[in-house]
């Protein structure tokens, strides 16, 4: 969702309801009450929009950043990141500024509850963006976790100088975020970490090996003998046997010509030809011919 479009749509949501709230005396609970409505009322329209594709690509480049540390690279980020941005209903510039804050004070001074830092220089960057607009978000971070405020405005006391940014520093990380390599770039290796962490969110359990061993093997075993029976099926019965006369035939035939003395003017070569080509029949033959 781009910073204009949503920007617009805080001013025209937010202008009928604090007209609608200044009207009426309220107390403190009431604010916080109707503080919530504003937030939930944004969160469901930034909902609806969805996050756009440049938000995800954002997303991905600072989880690839160098500067993450390693103990916290195996952690999932991305779902980190992304679930802080719905919170919040970060914009691109509003992303872009984090980044900075994510690497002046949170990877470099992880001495906080790490979740929370990532949640402080979150909101912080929505701060700078809208000012007293911010007041529904600070109810809802105050609702979700009690100590939110106080803990946050200790953290700003703490890193003060880590906040002097401006425009320009902003306009280059978001430039630098927004960028799309080209194939031959580190940075369009695949980011297994990222892919990772997307299919936790959607994924169904998986069989175990072993079952999927155990399943996959009766089945193997059953296409092999299917396999051999179509190969049986295809020799019927009279095609072995034919197959067996005929190599017996054969074998006849070599051992009896084998047994045959003659030469090549031999007398009674004609009738042998004559008697193995059916012409002729045995009777016709003289037993001594054989010898």
């Amino acid at each position: 969702m781009s910073y204009s479009s949503l920007s617009n749509y805080n001013n025209l949501l937010l202008t009928p309801l604090k007209n609608s709230i200044a009207a009426q005396e309220t107390h403190p609970e009431e604010d916080t009450i109707n503080s919530l409505k504003i937030y939930y009322a944004l969160n469901h329209q930034f909902k609806v929009l969805g996050r756009s594709e440049l938000t995800e690509r954002m997303i991905r480049r600072i989880t690839k950043c160098d500067y993450i540390p390693k103990d916290f690279q195996a952690r999932p980020l991305y779902i980190n990141l992304s679930g802080i941005i719905d919170e919040l209903m970060l914009t691109e510039l509003e992303i872009a500024l984090w980044a900075i804050y994510l690497e002046n004070l949170v990877w470099k001074n992880l001495d906080t509850y790490t979740e929370q830092l990532l949640l402080f220089s979150a909101y912080k960057a929505k701060q700078y963006f809208n000012g007293n607009s911010v007041e529904p978000y600070l109810m809802y971070l105050k609702a979700k976790i009690g100590n939110f405020e106080e803990n946050f405005k200790s953290w700003l006391i703490k890193y003060e100088d880590g906040f002097k940014v401006n425009l320009r520093m902003i306009n280059e990380k978001l430039n630098m975020l927004k960028i799309v390599k080209d194939a031959e770039s580190d940075y369009c290796s695949l980011d297994y970490n990222y892919y990772v962490d997307v299919i936790l969110l959607k994924a169904v359990p998986y069989a175990d090996r072993g079952e999927q061993r155990a399943i996959l093997k009766p089945v193997e075993r059953r296409k092999n003998e299917e396999l051999m029976d179509k190969k049986t099926k295809r020799q019927t019965p009279m095609k072995i046997q034919t197959e067996k006369i005929n190599m017996k035939k054969k074998k006849i035939e070599k051992d009896s010509i084998s047994s045959i003395n003659y030469t090549e003017n031999d007398p009674d070569i004609a009738k042998i030809e004559k008697f193995c080509d059916g012409l002729i029949d045995y009777n016709d033959l003289n037993p001594d011919d054989f010898k």
